[in-house]
C-alpha cells in the first residue's frame, strides 16, 4: 500500500539520490585523477592519459554503487521526508504499522492517506549539502590542474617532479672570487662587456670568468699582471680557486719617456748604440745609424722600435679591418690600446715610440 502511495514522491527523491551519487563519484574520480597524475609526474612517465582513464573508471564504478547502497530512496526515507512537510510523522507511523490489522492501525492509515491527498510532490525539495558541492569543486580543480601539469611535463614544456627533486638534491655550486686590484695608480680594470669598473667576480667552479681589460689612465701605460700575463685583455677559464690579480701600470716620464735610467731610457743601451749620447749620435761616426732618442726601445739590439712603429700599427689596423668575426668594440679597444703607445715627440722634436 505504501509503495503505491509513494510513487509520486519516489521519482523526486530518486533524482536527489542520483545527484548525490554522481557528486560523490566525481569526488572519487577527481581524487584518483589527482593521485595518478602526481605519481606519473613524479616518476616522469609519458602516460598522462592513464590518469584520465583511471579517474573516469573510478567515478563510473563508485557512483552507481553508492546510489544503490546509500542514496536510493527507501520507504522509510520517503515517509520521513513527506512528514517534514507538516504531517507530524503520520506517514512514518503508517509504514511502521503497515502489517497491523488492528482498528487503531486501520484508522491511522485512513487518516494518513487522506492527508497525503493534500500534499503536492513538488513541495519535496532536492537537498544537496554545501560541503558535498564544495568538495566536488575542490577535488575537480586539483585533479584537472595536476593532470595538466603532467601533460605539460610529458611534452617537455615544464620540468617533471623527478627532475625538480634531482635538482633540489644537487649540492650547492661552489663559487670562487676573482679580485682585481691596481698596483698603486695609473689605470682601471673594466668589465670588457659592459665597460664598467669591476673589482671582483664570483665564478662557479669550472666556469669561465667574464673578460676584463686593464685600461691605463692618461700619462700611464700598462705593464702587466701579477701572474706574469702581459696582455691587458684577459678571460680566465676553468676557475678552481680564489684569485687576486694585480694590474701594474707605469707612469711616462716628461716628454713621454719610459721610466728607467737617468735619461729615461730603461736600462743600458746595447752594443755600439751606446755611442756619444752627449751629441745625440749613436755609434762611432757617420753612417752608424739614425739619431739616438732616449724614449726609443731597441729591437734585436740594432733597430729602434720607433722606426718600426708606424708600419706595425698600420699592419694591425689592416688585420682588424679584415677580421669579420671580431666585434667593433674589441677592434676599438685594441686600436685605443695602440694609441696609448703611440709615438711621442722628444725634446729635439724627433719622433720616438713607447711600448709596454
Amino acid at each position: 500500500m505504501a509503495g503505491e502511495l509513494f510513487k509520486k514522491y519516489y521519482s523526486r527523491l530518486a533524482r536527489e539520490g542520483i545527484i548525490k551519487s554522481a557528486l560523490v563519484g566525481m569526488i572519487v574520480g577527481f581524487s584518483t585523477l589527482f593521485l595518478t597524475s602526481i605519481v606519473l609526474w613524479l616518476i616522469n612517465e609519458d602516460l598522462f592519459w592513464l590518469a584520465f582513464i583511471s579517474g573516469a573508471a573510478a567515478g563510473a564504478v563508485v557512483a552507481p554503487v553508492l546510489y544503490y547502497k546509500k542514496f536510493k530512496p527507501t520507504t522509510k526515507e520517503i515517509a520521513r521526508r513527506v512528514d517534514e512537510l507538516g504531517l507530524e510523522e503520520r506517514v512514518l507511523t503508517m509504514t511502521e504499522l503497515e502489517n497491523d490489522q488492528s482498528y487503531i492501525a486501520l484508522r491511522q492509515r485512513e487518516d494518513t492517506v487522506a492527508a497525503l491527498q493534500t500534499v503536492n510532490a513538488g513541495l519535496l525539495s532536492i537537498v544537496v549539502s554545501i560541503p558535498l558541492i564544495v568538495s566536488t569543486c575542490v577535488t575537480g580543480v586539483f585533479g584537472v590542474g595536476m593532470s595538466v601539469v603532467t601533460a605539460l611535463s610529458s611534452a617537455g614544456v615544464i620540468e617533471s617532479g623527478r627532475e625538480i627533486i634531482e635538482e633540489a638534491m644537487k649540492p650547492l655550486p661552489e663559487y670562487f672570487d676573482i679580485e682585481y686590484e691596481v698596483s698603486g695608480e695609473g689605470g682601471r680594470i673594466l668589465n670588457f662587456e659592459t665597460e664598467e669598473e669591476i673589482p671582483f667576480q664570483a665564478v662557479e667552479k669550472g666556469k669561465n670568468a667574464i673578460p676584463v681589460i686593464a685600461v691605463p689612465d692618461e700619462g700611464y701605460i700598462f705593464v702587466g699582471w701579477s701572474d706574469q700575463f702581459e696582455d691587458p685583455y684577459r678571460e680566465d677559464e676553468n676557475i678552481t680557486q680564489h684569485m687576486t690579480l694585480i694590474a701594474e701600470f707605469a707612469e711616462l716620464m716628461d716628454g713621454g719617456d719610459m721610466p728607467g735610467g737617468e735619461d729615461g731610457f730603461p736600462g743600458d743601451l746595447p752594443g755600439d748604440l751606446a755611442g756619444d749620447q752627449g751629441n745625440g749620435k749613436p755609434g762611432q761616426g757617420p753612417g752608424a745609424g739614425g739619431e739616438f732618442i732616449p724614449t726609443n726601445q731597441i729591437i734585436d739590439g740594432e733597430t729602434f722600435y720607433g722606426h718600426e712603429y708606424e708600419a706595425a700599427f698600420e699592419d694591425v689596423l689592416n688585420v682588424l679591418a679584415q677580421n669579420a668575426e671580431m666585434s667593433d668594440r674589441l677592434k676599438q679597444l685594441i686600436s685605443n690600446y695602440f694609441e696609448t703607445i703611440k709615438t711621442t715627440t722628444s725634446d729635439d722634436g724627433t719622433s720616438g715610440s713607447n711600448s709596454n
